[in-house]
Order: C-alpha cells, then structure tokens, then sequence
C-alpha cells in the first residue's frame, strides 16, 4: 500500500507510541480511537518480527463489519478465513470476539501485544486481565534470549525482559472496570493497574478533521439527549448508566389507567393477542439473552391499551398455544404477535399451522435481531427491537396512544430498560443493554415489559376493524354498547 502521511494529535501520538505496558485511550466519538488501535497494533508487530498480537471486539458482528474492514482500509493488508493477518516479517495479528476468548483458548496463546476495541461494551475486567496474562511472547532481543542463540546457558534468574503490551481503546462508562483499573483524573479515582497510562480527549479535541454537519449534528444531541453528549461528547463519567432509559418513571405515570384515543374514528378498534413465552427459569446466570427468563406472559389489546391478561410461572408448548387462542378469541382479536426467538418459536410455528388459511387471524413473529425499516429509523437503531422500544416510546407523549394498568412490576421493568450508543458494524446507533444484564439489573427477567412492548408494535401491524358486541345471540354495532347486554 502507498505510504500514507497521518498528521497525529497529541493523545493520538502519546497512545500509539506509548512505553508504558498497558495504555488506554478514553474518549469521545470521533476521536480515531479505533485507528489508534490498529496503528499501536501494526507498529508493535512492525517493530517485532514474529510477533503474535490479537484484536477483540465484543460483538462478532462488529468485528467483521468494521473492525476488520477498518483494518484492511487502513493497512492494505488482508485477513483471511480464519481472521488472520500476516505481515512480511512474518508477524501475525488475530482478530477474535469475545465468545471465542474462553480460558482454553487463552491458554494456547503466547501473545506479543493485544488490544481490546470499544472496551466499554464489556462488563466485566475479566477478559482483560485473562488476555494480558498471555502477554509473554520473546522477541528475542532480550539478554536471556541473546544467550540462549549464542549456545550459553543463561541463569535461572535471568528472565525475559521483551517489551509486550495490553491496551484499550473506549468510550467512558461512568465508574466500570476501566476507571477503576486506569483511574478518573475526572472523578478523583487513582487507577489500580500498574505500568498504565490514561490518555483521554473530547469530540471538539479532533474537530478540525471531523465533516462540518457532523459537527452541528452533535448540537441536535446536545438538545435532545444532553446525557449522551455529556458522555460521548464531553466524554464525562459523571453521566451515570441509569441516565439512560428508554422510558422514564414520569412518562409511565402519565398513562397509567389512561383511555388512548382511538384513530382514525371512534368506531373503529385494533384488538390484538400478544404471548411472550418463558421458561419458567429464576437461574439469572443461566440465560442466552432472548426467549428464556421468569414468566410467560400473555396480554390482550385493544389499540394501545391491555384489556386482559394471563401471567404464569410455566412453559408447555401446547398448554400456550391454548392458552393464546382462549385469550385471543375472547377478546376478538384479529391478530396474534409471538416472541418467535427460543422458546417462542415452537409457539409461534403452531400458531401459524392452526391459522393457515385464516383470513381474520394474522400471525405476527416479533424477531429482534432483524433489522429496522429503511430509512432514519436503520440508521438510528441497531436491531429491531431497539426500533420498537424507541417506537413505543413516542406514544408516551401526547396524544398518548398507549395505556398502562397499575402493576408496579410492569412499570419497574418498563422504566429499568436502559439502552447505550454502538459503534462499529452497527454504525454509531442506539441498542438496548442484553437481556442478560438487565435481568441482573431488575433481579428477573424483563418478560412483562418486552411483552408490552412487543404489543404495542403489533398494534401498529394489526388492520382496524368494526367492533361488535353480543347481546342475546345477536350482534350490534358499538354505538348502541350501552343499551346492549354482554
């Protein structure tokens, strides 16, 4: 590849030519944290011929769809289909997600450097410290090594002094295990890890590269979402993870026992069945992030307000899908909306094989993972179901199209949801925080807000319809309810 000329700001050039063992760079977006990586990365393996270095990213997705596309653009080199790079002094460079990092496979590992990008995506230190300690890679430079190739025995006291290096590049997450192991000159916290070096910079420190409506864009966060720019722009850890809730306490409270208005007339309903079916499991370690959790749930709707509902601590496949036709036949319902993902799916198939050829029935599978509808919305959110809590979360405000019944459990898993900003192969966009850590959060599984959730969407795919009222075997229209006997 050509040779390219990279005019280095100071926190850039501090990190990629650090000699501390363990530099971090904490920052805002779009100060080139990523490339500071990589390029800290090439340079040690430049330097070191066979040197072994390794880049993880939390996500396999992020990995592939940006990190190693970064790594490519900004190298020339390529990695192939096991996710190696190669340079021509025979160093190579992994690139691994966190799901591959387990305790065996660090063990096979003798590493000269490795990096962790958006460190701030991972929970816990644990990764960090497991990598570092395969930091132990000779390079042969050192006096041991220089013995050993002259034919000398070297003393028993005699170690290794090669250079190896851990480092991170990350946003700031109030105090997570990044500030305690590196500090917060910020927050008064000295770091706990020897040999490291904190390097820190705001958006505005790289404005003068950065698009110009980018940079007036961030005026819009400010606005709307002064927690965000607080932390992603001011990179401020004073901005707790708590800040960042999809619904607050006060927007559930504005709805409670509410009466949505009905549009487009006032003849005219939605009525929807809705199940998110659990395992019944309590076990808060033992759970994939999606169809498993406390309690099946089961609402009935009419437009964006629950009419019924049947919540129980159990899964049978067949005993549900009973139960969701029950539910969805009493209350009229011309549509029925599923968790198709894990225990759901078995759900969802049998449902559509009762209702095959059913004109007034509808079978909706609600799939997070898929992607939003084109346009700002999959520019804006990482998945579906991030697209769906930001949808709902509209009807909140006036005119208030959607109604809560006062169940403190409901409204306490509504109001815990927090959601966080995600760069890399998702593109800089909004996500929800993993089931998994939000049942750590709330204690349970958030079954009873996903469902909710999962049924105000469905209302928005279900068809208006003319409701009726039985009186005497006899059907009337809803103007003459009030004189009718149900």
């Amino acid at each position: 590849m050509p040779d390219t000329v990279i005019n280095l700001k100071d926190w850039q050039a501090r990190f990629i030519r650090s000699e501390t063992r363990y530099p971090a760079l904490v920052g805002g977006w779009g100060i080139g944290k990523d490339l500071c990586s990589i390029a800290r990365g090439m340079m040690l393996s430049d330097k070191y011929p066979n040197n072994l270095g390794m880049i993880a990213r939390l996500e396999a997705t992020d990995l592939a769809d940006s990190t190693i596309k970064d790594f490519e653009s900004y190298t020339g080199l390529k990695v192939n289909s096991h996710r190696n790079a190669t340079l021509s002094n025979g160093s190579e460079i992994m690139f691994r997600h966190l799901e591959e990092l387990t305790e065996n496979n660090l063990n096979n590992m003798n590493l000269g450097w490795v990096t962790l990008i958006q460190a701030d995506e991972i929970e816990t230190d644990s990764i960090f410290i497991k990598a570092t300690g395969r930091l132990r890679r000779c390079h042969k430079t050192c006096e041991r090594a220089l013995m050993i190739l002259s034919g000398k025995t070297p003393p028993q006291d005699l170690l290794c002094t090669c250079y190896q290096s851990g480092f991170i590049s990350a946003n700031v997450n109030a105090e997570d295990w990044i500030c305690k192991l590196w500090g917060s000159p910020e927050l008064g916290i000295q770091g706990t890890l020897e040999d490291a070096e904190l390097i820190e910079a705001r958006t505005h420190d790289n404005a003068d590269v950065l698009p110009a409506a980018y940079i007036k864009s961030l005026e819009e966060v400010k606005r709307s979402r002064p927690e965000m720019y607080d932390r992603y722009v001011l990179n401020s850890r004073k901005v707790t993870s708590d800040k960042f809730v999809v619904l607050s306490m006060g927007l559930l409270n504005g709805v409670v026992n509410w009466t949505p208005p009905v549009m487009p007339d006032q003849t005219m309903e939605k009525r929807i069945t809705v199940c998110d079916p659990a395992e019944g499991d309590t076990n808060l370690d033992d759970d994939t992030g999606e169809g498993g959790g406390d309690e099946t749930v089961i609402y009935d709707f009419i437009n964006g307000k629950i009419s019924d509902q049947e919540i129980y601590n159990d899964y049978k496949l067949m005993d549900t899908v009973g139960r969701v036709q029950a539910h969805a036949k009493l209350n009229g319902s011309t549509l029925i909306c599923v968790d198709k993902i894990g225990v759901g799916a078995g759900v969802y198939a049998r449902l559509e094989e009762i209702y095959e050829g059913d004109e007034k029935m509808k079978i909706y599978g609600f799939d997070s993972r898929l992607t939003p509808p084109n346009g700002i919305e999959e520019e804006t959110y990482a998945n579906y179901k991030t697209y769906a809590w930001f949808k709902a979360r509209d009807k909140f405000f006036i005119p208030r199209l959607c109604s809560l019944p006062d169940d403190p459990i409901l409204k306490r898993q509504l109001a815990g949801i927090r959601y966080r900003y995600t760069s890399g192969g998702k593109g800089g966009k909004y996500i929800l925080e993993s089931k998994k850590k939000m049942k750590r959060i709330l204690g349970c599984s958030p079954d009873r807000a996903d469902a909710y959730i999962m049924g105000l969407d469905a209302v928005d795919q279900a068809n208006y319809t003319t409701p009726k009222v039985k009186t005497g075997g006899a059907w009337v229209h809803p103007r003459f309810r009030q004189a009718a006997r149900v």
